[in-house]
C-alpha cells in the first residue's frame, strides 16, 4: 500500500543518523526483483529502529518509503499522551455508593446474634 504522506523536510539530517543497506528482493517480480538491488533497510543508530522499503520498483521510492516508516516509527517512540484532567465524581455516584454501604452494613447487622436483654437482671 503506498503511503501518500510526504517525507519530512529534515529528512537528509534522519537520512544522515542511519546506516543504509540496499539488498535485492524476495518473492515474485522476475528478474528486476531478483538481480537488482531495489530494496532498502534503514536503521536508526541512535534508536536502533529498522525501517523497510521494498514496496516500489525504484531504490529511490523505497528509500523514501523507508525514511516514511522510519519517521512515523520515531514519532510514535516519542510520543507522550497529555496529561490526564481529574473530574469531580458525580453526584449520583457518591450517592449511589452511600447508599450500598447503608445496604450491606443492614445485612450485617441482620446477621449478628440475637441476645436477651429483658432476663438480665
Amino acid at each position: 500500500m503506498p503511503r501518500t504522506k510526504q517525507p519530512t523536510p529534515d529528512a537528509a539530517a534522519l537520512l544522515a543518523e542511519c546506516a543504509v543497506d540496499y539488498y535485492s528482493g524476495t518473492g515474485k517480480g522476475g528478474q528486476n526483483r531478483n538481480r537488482h538491488y531495489n530494496c532498502v533497510r534503514l536503521h536508526h543508530l541512535p534508536s536502533g529502529l529498522i525501517a523497510l522499503g521494498t514496496e516500489h520498483r525504484s531504490q529511490a521510492k523505497n528509500r523514501e518509503d523507508a525514511l516514511m516508516r522510519l519517521s512515523e516509527k520515531l514519532e510514535a517512540l516519542n510520543y507522550t499522551p497529555p496529561p490526564r484532567k481529574p473530574t469531580k465524581v458525580p453526584r449520583g455516584a457518591v450517592k449511589e455508593r452511600l447508599d450500598s454501604k447503608t445496604r450491606k452494613g443492614v445485612k450485617k447487622t441482620v446477621r449478628k446474634r440475637v441476645t436477651n436483654d429483658e432476663g438480665a437482671d
